[in-house]
């Protein structure tokens, strides 16, 4: 009887052990990242740039399409290139200041709010503030 009363305890403490153990919440931060880069002088700069760049190559090539001489093809490759080159340098600045962030404030994870519905601590303003 002693016996089968230590192994009933013995069991229900191994049970709330590992109940208690798979309990353990997660902290999941979610960034918006539109308005992260709209709040973002860096890249609303950068992008306004861009933009003017754009804006001129595609004036030219409105007014006169068959016009478009080689130097503009290349320009218009140099340009694309560039802002990937940009793109790219930002979203790792924007990626390691959420590590940091998430490191420092003991996150799980870090997800975009594009394909989360449900869940999650907004900490959009957190991340854009770091960008300052």
């Amino acid at each position: 009887m002693y016996k089968k009363l230590l192994i009933i305890a013995s069991i229900l403490i191994v049970s709330i052990f590992l109940t208690g153990c798979f309990k353990a919440k997660l902290k999941i931060g979610v960034i918006d990242p539109y308005k992260l880069l709209n709040n973002w002088s860096k890249y609303r700069q950068l992008s306004l740039e861009f933009q003017k760049e754009s804006m001129k190559v595609n004036v030219r090539i409105s007014n006169n399409p068959k016009s478009l001489s080689p130097e503009d093809k290349k320009n218009i490759e140099n340009s694309s290139k560039k802002w990937e080159e940009i793109s790219k340098k930002l979203t790792e600045e924007i990626s390691q200041k959420a590590k940091d962030f998430a490191v420092k404030n003991h996150y799980d994870f870090i997800l975009a709010n594009t394909g989360v519905e449900y869940g999650g601590v907004d900490i959009t303003k957190e991340i854009s503030a770091l960008l300052k």
